[in-house]
């Protein structure tokens, strides 16, 4: 690297640094240092759109993606020459990659997206028409495109034999009929490297426009919490924080313009894209002081330090989109979204747990177990103790609107549902089984001869309730109408695996009013489900330690 042609970074050199060396000269551990040199996808972002251009091994990486690449690079470097660790011409490497960064300004328009934004309006030959303009000499690379369309609309610009010559009367009509608010938008949202689709939403969501144009970071903030073609605050950046290098003479203006690291409003869509990693991790909230250090972390890069008690003194429009939760001198935000998913479960599981049904059965469970069992012997106390507990679980949710029945695998669960599912009166109510594996529905299906058990995916899908686009449960808008009021009865198998999302929209989609018995199963020390929360393994640990021994009966554990 003696004539630096890009950068190395020396993970090596650090991976064979002595633990204690390096305690000694950063005051930091060996595992934080080498965090910090490392490039992440967290890093840039958690930028899906990079993560897929990386993908396909760099054939194709656009040019915003470079330049949030390189910055953080660059970062990455300045990492190692203040730890002062391992020699090198560190100096040199940041030199070229300054150079490349500042070729990829010289690449970059000021509305990037410009095309993107015609097709979001139906104007076909998007990327054609942007073409022409340029080679034709009437849009330069740091021009304002928008400006050379709307003279090709008025007629003052020619582009002969084009491939749209027939379709340039009905963009002229639909550009004319484009009110100056939406033309407005698009020029924003094209200064952004984001698609049609992104764009489209937005310019079709009028009801949004003052609060997209006062603050643009709003686009991040929904994409992320919508899991829908997630934009980075870092790609909302490039577009609004005023750089001539990148914009030419068309630099951002108020209100959008952002002039400051620490504007507020950046500052909440970086909460927010927190607050959604975490929900992989299966946190539903955050400690403030985890998210003061995140931020802190994000600004340090460029050597900016968030104000004292900023999340306080900024709380009122924070709370916009987040919820502030104190507890004692404690305090965590979460995302409005799951505040209400968590409220909502809990008045659900809290409400019908201290219940009792209506109808309480009526059976001779004993009798019933024993004859579920293979090979009952009366005389093995194993077997008694077995069958007694079996018994006390069926009594306790029968006559429980909810309940719980937890226990390790081979303890007898299997048995006991057997046993339910033969009540006379639990045939003529109905029962509902789901599981959410195809392994664990086969299981719960082979418990009765005369019931299919359906993958939770399945029923929601059968409902309504589920959205094949992002393969996720979701509650419709006309929820109330497609609610499932058959059997009176629901057993859910392996609860564990389910997370507070999947649990919400199930609630949503049964009709509570005529469910008699929810029984939830599975072992709440199992691992945590793939995705936000840990409903199952709370609800067990709440009613298990609740004072209220009403509440502690809703649960059983067979031993």
């Amino acid at each position: 690297m003696k004539k630096s042609k890009g950068f190395l970074l020396p993970y090596h050199e650090y991976m064979s640094l002595d633990e204690d060396y390096v305690k000694a000269q950063t005051g930091k551990s060996k595992q934080e240092v080498i965090d910090e040199i490392k490039i992440t996808i967290p890093k840039l972002g958690n930028s899906q759109k990079i993560f897929n251009e990386l993908s396909y091994g760099c054939e194709y990486v656009s040019n915003h993606s470079m330049l949030i690449i390189l910055n953080v690079a660059r970062k990455c470097l300045e990492c190692v020459i203040n730890h002062g660790l391992v020699g090198g011409n560190w100096k040199q490497q940041i030199l070229w990659i300054d150079f490349q960064i500042a070729k990829v300004k010289d690449m970059i328009g000021p509305f990037p997206a410009f095309a993107e934004a015609l097709s979001a309006i139906g104007v076909n030959y998007a990327f054609i028409i942007e073409q022409d303009l340029r080679n034709n000499g009437y849009c330069g690379v740091k021009d304002n495109p928008w400006e050379a369309f709307d003279k090709l609309m008025k007629g003052e610009l020619s582009l002969p034999d084009s491939v749209y010559k027939s379709e340039l009367t009905h963009y002229r009509i639909l550009w004319k009929n484009t009110l100056s608010n939406q033309r407005q938008v698009l020029e924003l949202l094209s200064r952004f490297e984001i698609n049609s689709e992104v764009i489209k939403w937005w310019f079709d969501s009028p009801g949004c426009y003052d609060e997209l144009l006062n603050n643009p970071y709003i686009i991040s903030e929904e994409s992320l919490i919508e899991n829908y073609l997630p934009v980075t605050t870092e790609m909302i950046d490039l577009g609004i924080m005023a750089d001539p290098k990148i914009q030419g003479k068309w630099t951002p203006k108020a209100p959008s313009l952002v002039e400051s690291v620490i504007d507020n409003r950046r500052i909440r869509s970086f909460i927010i894209s927190k607050l959604v990693a975490s929900l992989s991790d299966g946190d539903t909230l955050i400690s403030a002081n985890e998210i003061e250090l995140y931020i802190k972390d994000c600004l340090a890069a460029d050597n900016h330090q968030l104000p004292y008690n900023y999340l306080m003194s900024n709380k009122e429009f924070i709370e916009e989109k987040t919820i502030y939760l104190n507890t004692g001198d404690r305090c965590a935000l979460q995302l409005k979204e799951y505040k209400e998913i968590d409220d909502y479960l809990r008045k659900i599981f809290k409400g019908r747990a201290s219940k009792d049904v209506k109808s309480p059965l009526k059976e001779d469970w004993n009798t019933i177990v024993k004859a579920s069992i293979d090979g009952y012997n009366e005389a093995n106390e194993r077997c008694r103790n077995a069958v007694a507990d079996q018994v006390k679980a069926l009594e306790m949710f029968c006559s429980k609107r909810l309940s719980v029945l937890a226990g390790l695998a081979g303890t007898g669960k299997t048995t006991v549902v057997k046993a339910f599912l033969k009540s006379p009166q639990i045939k003529a109510e109905g029962t509902l089984l789901l599981a959410p594996t195809g392994k664990a529905r086969v299981r719960l299906g082979n418990m009765s001869a005369d019931i299919q058990a359906l993958t939770i995916a399945q029923f929601l899908t059968r409902q309504g309730f589920f959205d094949w686009d992002t393969m996720t449960p979701c509650v419709p808008e006309d929820a109330e109408k497609r609610k499932y009021c058959g059997a009176k009865n629901v057993i859910i198998d392996e609860c564990s695996m389910l997370t507070c999302k999947d649990f919400y929209v199930l609630m949503k989609a049964l009709d509570l009013k005529n469910i008699n018995r929810i029984i939830l199963i599975g072992d709440p020390f199992q691992l945590p489900p793939i995705g936000p929360g840990r409903p199952f393994a709370d609800l067990f640990n709440y009613l298990k330690d609740n004072k209220d021994e009403y509440l502690r009966s809703a649960i059983t554990t067979v031993p």
